[in-house]
């Protein structure tokens, strides 16, 4: 909900190398309400030693109501690299992980529509940004 700078952002960390996330990919990009995406992103040790990075998957709603969390972390993965190396990382994403507490039913349901999926190694370093669409589940 933060619209400013965090002194010690989520996912903050040092490292001896650097990283960079050079390609995202989604496997497919529209889904129904009752689907699983696949995220896919390249992750390549630009730095001179090798080093571990936790690659981090954020989700947040396009046209977003006021009280919906700007950006959520919903899934993660860390990799070793060494100096020079690089490798796809594959998160799974269902659809049931963009849930927001609807009042008027009193549950959790997935909204269809346009949702950021961004990837980085903190909660204000995104290295990749990308469009899931959700479209109603088939009855």
């Amino acid at each position: 909900y933060l619209k400013g700078e965090p002194l010690y952002p989520f996912g903050h960390g040092l490292s001896y190398t650097r990283f960079d996330c050079p390609k995202l990919t989604l496997s497919p990009d529209r889904i129904a309400t009752d689907g699983t995406v696949s995220v896919k992103v390249e992750v390549a040790n630009t730095g001179s030693r090798p080093g571990a990075e936790v690659v981090q998957l954020y989700v947040g709603k396009k046209d977003g109501a006021a009280d919906r969390p700007l950006r959520t972390l919903r899934g993660f993965q860390r990799v070793s690299l060494k100096a020079g190396e690089s490798r796809s990382v594959e998160i799974p994403l269902a659809a049931e992980k963009l849930a927001s507490w609807d009042e008027s039913t009193h549950g959790w349901t997935v909204e269809p529509g346009d949702y950021s999926i961004e990837i980085g190694t903190s909660s204000v370093d995104i290295r990749q940004t990308t469009t899931l669409s959700i479209t109603k589940a088939a009855r």
